[in-house]
């Protein structure tokens, strides 16, 4: 392997390590903004039965 191919090598991978990056932030967000359900509210059951 010459240096030429090492050294691109190597910028291949660093280009990919920052690809993934952007895409563990960008999943990161996406899973902040997931609403959380509020469970101390009360629940609703429905209304009259009508067998």
């Amino acid at each position: 392997m010459t240096i030429k191919e090492f050294l691109n090598q190597a910028f291949q991978l660093d280009q990919l390590i920052e690809a993934n990056k952007c895409e563990l932030e960008r999943l990161r967000l996406l899973a902040e903004s997931v609403p959380i359900p509020d469970w101390t509210k009360e629940r609703v059951q429905g209304g009259e039965r009508s067998d």
